[in-house]
């Protein structure tokens, strides 16, 4: 039988679990971790072991979830040109 993520499940059974990257980013909206949409499994995870032992939302990564640096526009590339 397959479980379903809530804020009450004790920190075993969502160890114990398999979760769908789908499934984790939906319950990380839902209890208010920040910018959930852009956080790979590992950290939606780790965010969501935070929550459950201290019930705050945070952030668990320091990386920037914004893309920096030029496009491949910007570079003159483009998909007409040989390689």
């Amino acid at each position: 039988m397959r479980g379903k993520l809530s804020a009450t499940m004790t920190l075993r059974e969502f160890e114990n679990g398999y979760w769908y990257r789908k499934q984790l980013k939906d319950f990380a909206e839902r209890i208010g971790i920040p910018a959930a949409a852009k956080l790979r499994k590992d950290e939606l995870e780790k965010a969501i072991v935070v929550f459950l032992r201290t019930g705050n939302a945070a952030l668990p990564t320091k990386r920037s979830l914004r893309r920096t640096g030029l496009k491949d526009i910007e570079r003159g590339l483009h998909l007409k040109h040989r390689i």
